[in-house]
């Protein structure tokens, strides 16, 4: 009897138009699992980038079956984003796989004028104004 250890392949596609997308838009990436063990695997799937961007996964693929799973990144700022899909493994905790991937998005009016951090704007008092007029002009451009 001989145990095997990284037995799960795992493919990655892009999903929907390869053009870059508008700030806080989707672009969605498909990933396809496949196990040829007899046991299950237990899979978790993070990324290098923010927590708002991009939610991991865990997933469990059944033995002698394929998973197809779609993952979502939303650029919440405008430009190329180069970025890292990790792919570990539940049991070991060990690197299954890992995809070099990127996102380019083009800049929209919100995006430019709003706030970075989501939530309450992080600025001077004086500027609250300004704040909620693009927020007023902005709601009309989204």
């Amino acid at each position: 009897l001989e145990v095997r250890r990284k037995l799960v392949k795992i493919a990655v596609s892009e999903e929907g138009p390869v053009s870059p997308i508008a700030v806080n838009s989707v672009k969605k990436y498909r990933l396809t699992f496949t196990n040829p063990s007899i046991a299950p695997e237990s899979l978790e799937v993070g990324s290098s980038l923010p927590l708002d961007w991009f939610s991991g996964k865990t997933l469990v693929v059944p033995p002698k079956k394929t998973v197809e799973e779609t993952f979502e990144v939303r650029p919440l700022v405008h430009g190329k984003k180069d970025f890292l899909l990790q792919v570990i493994s539940g049991q070991s905790g060990d690197a299954v796989s890992s995809f070099g991937l990127s996102v380019e998005s083009t800049p929209t009016f919100n995006g430019k004028f709003s706030s970075l951090a989501t939530g309450f704007p992080f600025f001077a008092p004086t500027l609250f104004s300004a704040y909620f007029f693009t927020g007023f002009v902005g709601s009309f451009f989204s």
